[in-house]
């Protein structure tokens, strides 16, 4: 059986990907791009936006669920992902660097407005 502080350095090492370069994989301004960029095409932009997000708050929601007590963002389980996207977008907008990966400024900002052992 895995323990909570293996799972919470696995999680760690996984949004920390890319973060170690000096540009990461996905940085925050092309995922801010994405999501601020009218769709030409269907398909296009605005559901690679969407999925990223979603794929991030799922890979969240399943720390959350195997190590409660390790877990730093805590989704409502009635969560709406498109609510939660709108909701933090502005803010990634204004903090979104080309150095800051997607996950990392995501995962702050989600911790920040969905932190966990808070009653909403």
């Amino acid at each position: 059986m895995k323990t909570p502080a293996f799972i919470a350095s696995v999680a760690v090492l996984f949004l920390a990907t890319g973060t170690a370069h000096a540009r990461p994989s996905y940085p925050s301004t092309e995922w801010v791009k994405e999501c601020s960029t009218p769709a030409k095409t269907a398909g296009d932009n605005v559901l690679t936006c969407q999925a990223y997000i979603h794929g991030l708050i799922n890979a969240l929601a399943i720390w959350q669920y195997m190590s409660p007590e390790t877990a730093i963002v805590c989704i409502p389980a009635d969560a709406d992902f498109g609510k939660m996207r709108d909701q933090i977008l502005p803010q990634a907008k204004k903090e979104a660097h080309p150095n800051t990966s997607a996950s990392m400024l995501i995962t702050r900002i989600l911790s920040e407005q969905f932190p966990c052992g808070v009653k909403s």
